[in-house]
């Protein structure tokens, strides 16, 4: 998500949401069209109570010998040329990060949605750099943005509460001069996006799932914007919590299946890709990698009776 959150008291964001109309209207239309589109993906696989019994064993069996699991990734990242910082807290992650693109000089960051990097306020830190420029690149997240900051709505449709016309007026601010049509606003989107991606310099993208026996990152996306992420700048850093860990792509295979289907309703979603440190003779993919595995109170949860939650 984007970096802001309302400091407002609860039963006056309550107040306010009651007399947003369209808000209301929206989310209900979203909830039960997306309803439809998921039991009918699911329906299509079949079986999907025991897709989920496998998913649930193949998270169990991770979290049980995650220990294990993690030197396994941090070995092969660094066998690949990478690096691998893990994070006891939040603030040791985010300034982790801000030390890096102060190291890279960076001047235009580019990130892909990512739930961990709000998490760790890292936008927040991010722009506190004098000279750096932050660009979110998911379409609702480049949305918000643009509209000083603006609140998400959904943490799937973070711009679901944004009609047509409101993000015209959105995008005339940058330069826009086209109707209210989605396709021309999305068209313009992309372009300011592409101009931005060819000058970035530093790419931040979180992790579906991390690879154990390979040190590879699992990003699942709709837009390419991520992989645009990780193909353009010359430093990327993945920013991931502890238990996005599978031991290999077979378990990767499954689980993306079941994500793609219990997030939108899709048999799989536009582009799912893994990617890692750039190699000898590819001429896109980041130079410098660097992966951040977040605890930030995760290892608390293991072995206790709130240990399902990871």
């Amino acid at each position: 998500m984007t970096i802001s959150t309302s400091d407002k008291p609860f039963l006056e964001r309550v107040k306010e949401s009651e007399q947003d109309k369209f808000m209301q209207a929206s989310v209900a239309k979203s909830q039960d069209a997306q309803w439809d589109k998921r039991e009918a993906s699911r329906k299509e696989l079949g079986n999907w109570p025991q897709w989920r019994d496998l998913g649930e064993q193949i998270r169990q069996h991770v979290i049980k010998y995650l220990p294990d699991y993690l030197e396994e990734f941090s070995d092969n990242i660094e066998k690949r040329g990478g690096h691998v910082y893990f994070a006891k807290t939040d603030k040791e992650a985010a300034e982790y990060i801000t030390n890096l693109a102060k190291e890279k000089q960076a001047h235009k960051i580019v990130k892909s949605k990512s739930m961990v990097t709000t998490e760790i306020n890292l936008d927040k830190e991010l722009l506190k750099i004098p000279g750096t420029q932050l660009m979110e690149t998911d379409l609702a997240e480049f949305i918000l943005q643009e509209d000083d900051w603006a609140e998400p709505t959904h943490i799937v449709f973070p711009a679901l509460a944004k009609n047509r016309d409101q993000v015209k007026e959105i995008f005339d601010k940058l330069g826009y001069e086209g109707d209210n049509d989605p396709e021309h606003l999305a068209r313009f989107a992309r372009e300011y996006l592409r101009r931005y991606f060819l000058q970035a310099d530093f790419g931040i993208t979180g992790c579906n799932f991390a690879i154990a026996d390979s040190g590879l990152i699992n990003l699942v996306t709709n837009e390419g914007n991520a992989d645009l992420t990780m193909a353009i700048p010359k430093t990327q850093v993945v920013v991931m919590g502890m238990e996005r860990i599978v031991p290999s792509l077979k378990e990767a295979e499954t689980l993306d299946n079941m994500l793609s289907r219990s997030a939108v309703g899709q048999k799989l979603t536009s582009y799912c890709s893994f990617s890692g440190k750039q190699v000898e003779g590819e001429a896109d993919g980041p130079e410098d990698f660097h992966v951040v595995i977040v605890d930030n109170g995760r290892s608390n949860a293991l072995g206790t009776p709130f240990e399902p939650v990871l």
